[in-house]
């Protein structure tokens, strides 16, 4: 092999290593000359999305209904209490629910209608985060709102809320 040839074929080698592309065949050792390899063709270009129509029909909110908003309380003196004690006191608005050590800010709405909502809810705590799908339903005529979460780690049964005056 003539040493040009060595040169040539190191040099391509060299360049094929740091090429995405497939490298061209190695000449033969007795290939008098070296013939470039022909350009790469272009790839075709890949299919634009087509976009799409937006969803028809109403779109539930990210917010809470109404009828949920304010403060809440398991037990009566959740309401009343000036030591801070009230751990059974939540209180809503339109975006998150503040409970005695944690924030609830509504990640996903699954549902909702005027007095009813279901959500996955995004936990904030005591340094720590986690996710809960919730079903929230206000009782009117009681003035409650009951609350029952879904999951593994769920508190089990329903929780029922008094509105607090």
């Amino acid at each position: 092999m003539k040493p040009t040839s060595v040169l040539a074929l190191a040099a391509m080698l060299a360049l094929a290593a740091c090429s995405n592309e497939t490298p061209a065949p190695v000449p033969s050792e007795d290939a008098a000359t070296f013939a470039p390899p022909p350009p790469a063709a272009s790839e075709p270009a890949a299919p634009t999305a087509t976009p799409t129509a937006a969803p028809s029909g109403p779109v539930a909110a990210a917010a809470f209904p109404a009828a949920m908003l304010g403060r809440w309380g398991l037990v009566p003196a959740d309401c009343t209490s000036q030591r801070g004690d009230n751990k059974g006191m939540i209180t809503v608005s339109a975006r998150e629910i503040r409970f005695y050590e944690s924030v609830a800010r509504i990640d996903k709405v699954k549902d909702s209608s005027e007095n009813r909502m279901r959500a996955t809810l995004a936990y904030d705590g005591e340094g720590m985060q986690w996710s809960r799908d919730a079903q929230f339903e206000v009782k009117s005529g009681a003035g409650q709102l009951v609350l029952q979460e879904y999951g593994d780690d769920a508190v089990p049964g329903p929780r029922t809320y008094t509105r607090c005056k």
